[in-house]
């Protein structure tokens, strides 16, 4: 199911959600190795803003966080 868009959209109508309800910032984050993530988060408009050296811990899985920021209206 990888490809077929269903991620960009679902993003876009969650920004839009957070527009209707005034949101002034929206974060997110992402693995830092997941490129496909932080590429359609940078492609809708997010900046990267911080990476959390080690910040994802789970399942003895240990992994850099990127956080990611963009203004709620767009």
């Amino acid at each position: 199911l990888w490809g077929r868009g269903y991620g960009s959209a679902l993003l876009s109508a969650m920004l839009a959600r957070a527009t209707l309800r005034s949101f002034g910032r929206v974060v997110a984050t992402s693995v830092a190795t997941n490129a496909a993530s932080w590429r359609l988060l940078e492609q809708q408009g997010f900046r990267r803003v911080a990476t959390l050296v080690q910040g994802f811990r789970r399942h003895g899985v240990v992994a850099d966080l990127h956080r990611y920021e963009r203004n709620g209206e767009g």
